[in-house]
């Protein structure tokens, strides 16, 4: 079914608006000679030239979107106005009148009635072909564009573009969709259609053709051809004459019979006046329509009034019943047809304006703002789930309390021969260094040393005093004949030496007696200790035996199943708080993803003279993020009431008999062990000092004994040397006679004793006790 049409004719333009030369001038002031702008330049030129002969098919509507929409993002970077660059058209209507401005706004809206024309022909066309859908949609298209031309052009320069007569265009449009909408019901399915919806669509359209048809006859001095208002006119008639047969129709299938008579005479009516109303010889299709609709309505009029008068005897109105019309069609502003695609990039996206970029910067502030915002209340959310998580012990609380109300106290009892029950790895280490020392040894070396050096020492005095005695009795015997000099004025530096040597040793043994005393008390747990780590007296040293105790079938009513099912619930809702935190962490990393994706470069150019843009735009824009910031609120609420759930319910679960049994039985055999680990941890560390001394006083130990060596070598050459005078005295004695002899004349004296300084062997002392061996340090420092 087809139906003549309404289309508007193109405005022709001159080819002499010159953009190239005026952009090139323009860019050239900002970013100098060489700027790297010209391909675009060139381009947008040549899109304008494009619009200059073009056809109103698809391919003249893509490049008048391409052209509107690249010079709408021009005017949003480089302010046109300033470039004066001129603009021709010549009037739809008037095609002679031509009108040349230099106003973009001209240009934009001469561009935009070129693209209505080219919707309004493409609407007609996709009819022809039979393309229903396609037609509704392209004049409800150009009626959208229509519409936005009248409501942003107030001063038209030309009379084809004065909003009465646009916004009467844009009404003729959506007539045209409305009867579009109509037929393509008919089209799909002619025999069963509703005949109520029929008879409101055709009612509403007749509305709409009557509504535009005085409008159209007031601008044939604007050029409107007389036409388009006689087409109307027909129209409005037509369809009310159709939707009163439909409404018949519909109140003969509800028996309204006397309705339905009334509606037939009144679409007949109107057919006459069809009939008797002027249609252009372009539009006589449509006359085809009303004699099909007079031939209708002469074969069911007559049926229904005999059926009426024979059968029905409903009453019959003067007047057909009132049809609510029903709309169908409406604008499709130019903000909803999306033609992004089409345009394609902007060719100018480089060239921003300073104030673009200062908005930018405080959009990206808010932006910082937000997540500073949010990533604190992620930040405390998760502090306050730390602080439970810590405070309860959680999740690990929620395993011992499980085992608390499963076991019996017998079983609290640890198994170390089990391999997955280990010993303080301090201990193992403790004991295998202890196995594999060999302190005891050392100990017994030190003991060897110091009977060898104290045996040596008495030997060495012995020898001192065998000859001060040796020397007395000779003395004594021979009288003053005896010239030897006297054994106390060489021998007293040995003396001092030897007694000094002999207070450093007892010292000396009083700090070896501290030493000893320190692993005294812990002789039985290094003994213990000293059997390695494998050895069973360690492990049973951690695993003493626990009292009998029952479990007194008393204690395990319904409580502690109920308590069971309770932990079930604890564990069940800590691992919803850990999923809340993760989904949390999830939400606000995208939320920075979002943020830092988000470009609003070109909504600040289309915006940039709005006066209050951090009000009118920014927070609006600041609102696609609210989705992220309700969703990490939501995980605080849901945590916030886990967490009191997860305390309450601890609280009863802590209140259970069994549980705080076992508990007390657990804290104090942990008690036990902790004394016990404390014990052998202080033993190993008195052990490491007793070792560190042991090997110093065997260093000690040793330098003493060579220095009682070198004296004990001193002494013997002395005595020896002693006896050799004495032998030789008393021989001289008997052959010569004591008044002749000179021994002062004869004789060497013995050698003298080394100095105090060459007999210092107390550099290094033991170290085990520091203010004994300071002490004994600086006597011979002073003895020096």
């Amino acid at each position: 079914m087809k139906t003549p049409l309404i289309t508007l004719p193109l405005k022709k333009t001159k080819d002499d608006t010159d953009w190239k030369s005026a952009l090139d001038s323009h860019i050239k002031l900002a970013y100098g000679a060489n700027h790297e702008f010209s391909n675009e330049i060139d381009t947008f030129s040549a899109i304008r030239s494009d619009i200059h002969n073009l056809k109103p098919d698809v391919l003249g509507r893509d490049i008048l979107y391409k052209y509107y929409g690249q010079l709408e993002l021009l005017g949003l970077r480089i302010p046109i106005k300033h470039l004066n660059v001129s603009f021709t058209w010549y009037d739809a209507f008037k095609t002679s009148s031509k009108v040349k401005q230099h106003s973009t706004a001209f240009e934009k809206a001469s561009v935009l009635f070129n693209l209505a024309a080219t919707f309004s022909e493409l609407g007609k066309s996709s009819l022809s072909e039979g393309n229903f859908k396609a037609s509704y949609t392209n004049f409800q298209y150009s009626a959208g564009i229509l519409q936005f031309i009248a409501e942003n052009f107030l001063h038209a320069p030309s009379g084809d573009l004065d909003p009465e007569v646009v916004t009467t265009f844009q009404k003729v449009m959506i007539a045209q969709a409305q009867e579009i909408f109509l037929l393509k019901m008919f089209d799909d399915d002619s025999a069963n259609v509703k005949h109520s919806l029929a008879a409101k669509l055709a009612k509403a359209a007749s509305n709409m053709y009557e509504s535009i048809t005085e409008p159209l006859k007031g601008f044939l001095s604007k050029g409107v051809p007389i036409t388009f208002s006689q087409l109307t006119a027909y129209k409005a008639i037509y369809y009310d004459a159709l939707a009163h047969y439909h409404n018949a129709l519909h109140n003969k299938a509800t028996s309204k019979y006397g309705a339905a008579i009334a509606d037939l005479k009144e679409a007949e009516s109107q057919l006459k006046e069809c009939e008797n109303t002027f249609l252009p010889s372009d539009f006589k299709q449509i006359g085809d329509f009303q004699s099909e609709l007079s031939e209708l309505i002469k074969i069911e009029l007559p049926s229904i009034e005999k059926d009426n008068e024979f059968v029905f005897n409903d009453h019959v109105p003067s007047t057909a019943p009132i049809i609510k019309p029903l709309e169908g069609a409406r604008p499709i502003s130019l903000a909803d047809q999306d033609f992004s695609a089409t345009v394609g990039k902007d060719l100018f996206e480089k060239i921003i304006p300073m104030s673009v970029h200062e908005q930018s910067s405080l959009y990206s502030e808010m932006q910082a703002q937000l997540l500073r915002e949010e990533g604190s209340n992620v930040e405390l959310l998760d502090e306050e789930l730390s602080s439970l998580m810590s405070y309860l012990n959680l999740p690990k609380s929620i395993l011992e309390l499980k085992e608390l109300l499963e076991i019996k106290p017998d079983e609290l009892r640890l198994d170390f021969s089990d391999s997955t029950q280990e010993l303080d790895p301090r201990i193992l280490s403790a004991a295998l260094e202890i196995q594999d020392s060999s302190y005891v040894t050392e100990a017994q070396a030190v003991r060897r040393i110091k009977e060898e050096l104290l045996s040596k020492l008495n030997n060495t005095q012995n020898l001192l005093l065998n000859e001060e005695r040796n020397y007395s009795e000779n003395k004594l015997r021979y009288g003053a004949k005896w010239t030897q000099q006297p054994s106390t004025m060489l021998n007293s530096s040995y003396k001092q030496n030897l007694t000094r040597t002999r207070k450093s040793l007892e010292d000396a043994s009083l700090s070896d007696k501290k030493l000893e005393s320190m692993i005294s008390p812990y002789q039985y747990v290094l003994n213990i200790l000293s059997g390695g780590p494998h050895s069973s007296e360690l492990r049973n040293a951690f695993n003493p035996s626990l009292p009998d105790s029952e479990v007194s079938l008393l204690d395990i009513d319904d409580r502690s199943f109920n308590t069971k099912a309770k932990i079930g619930q604890l564990d069940s809702k800590v691992q919803e708080l850990h999923n809340l935190r993760k989904e949390r962490a999830n939400t606000y990393n995208d939320l920075k993803t979002a943020v830092r994706k988000d470009d609003i470069s070109s909504i600040i150019l289309i915006n940039k003279d709005n006066p209050n843009m951090e009000e009118n735009v920014f927070r609006k824009e600041l609102l696609k993020f609210q989705p992220y910031r309700n969703r990490i609120e939501a995980t605080g609420e849901r945590q916030n009431l886990l967490m009191q759930e997860i305390k309450v319910l601890m609280s009863e679960v802590l209140n259970d008999p069994t549980i705080k049994k076992n508990r007390l039985s657990k804290h104090s055999q942990k008690e036990t062990q902790s004394k016990q680990l404390n014990n052998y941890l202080d033993a190993y560390k008195q052990w490491k000092t007793y070792v560190t001394g042991l090997k110093q006083a065997n260093s000690f130990y040793k330098q003493l004994f060579n220095l009682v060596n070198e004296q004990h070598n001193s002494v013997v050459n002395y005595t020896n040397q002693r006896q050799m005078e004495a032998n030789a005295l008393g021989q001289d004695s008997l052959s010569y006679g004591l008044g002749s002899l000179n021994l002062e004349g004869t004789s060497q004296p013995p050698p003298r004793p080394p100095k105090d300084s060459d007999q210092d062997p107390y550099k290094n002392p033991s170290v085990f006790d520091p203010l004994l061996y300071a002490s004994f340090s600086d006597n011979n420092q002073s003895r020096r």
